[in-house]
């Protein structure tokens, strides 16, 4: 393409994650972000699964700090349930639990899913249910 735009990006990357070719994802999220393109809450959603599964917590963090530089968490609750979701899995449940509490007032289901699926997935089952009930 000789013009792109973060929307053509986006839709590069997607493909690749729906086909499982995480490692090429990442490196054209990465050649995305070299060429001057800002992550959207689209890529965000997008590429922090893939962070998960490939163990790459570094992009994740940056992410996340990309993330509230910009008020993306409190404008999109998906970006905030793809935060939380990459913090549990990845083992940082303290983190994950902080997010879910700075996602504004309008956590859908998906939020409490994920903050409870986070719980079980960290040993913390039973909190998980005490959540499911208030």
């Amino acid at each position: 393409m000789s013009e792109r735009s973060v929307v053509s990006w986006n839709s590069m990357i997607s493909c690749l994650v729906q086909s499982r070719r995480d490692s090429e994802a990442l490196r054209l999220f990465g050649e995305m972000r070299v060429q001057g393109f800002e992550p959207s809450e689209a890529t965000v959603v997008t590429v922090l699964p893939v962070c998960t599964r490939l163990g790459a917590v570094d992009i994740g963090q940056w992410i996340h700090s990309h993330t509230d530089s910009k008020g993306l968490l409190e404008e999109v609750v998906s970006v905030g349930n793809a935060l939380v979701d990459f913090y549990c899995i990845s083992g940082c449940l303290e983190l994950g639990s902080s997010i879910f509490k700075q996602i504004p007032l309008q956590k859908d289901v998906v939020s409490w899913n994920v903050m409870i699926s986070g719980l079980a997935f960290n040993g913390k089952g039973q909190h998980g249910v005490t959540c499911l009930r208030k």
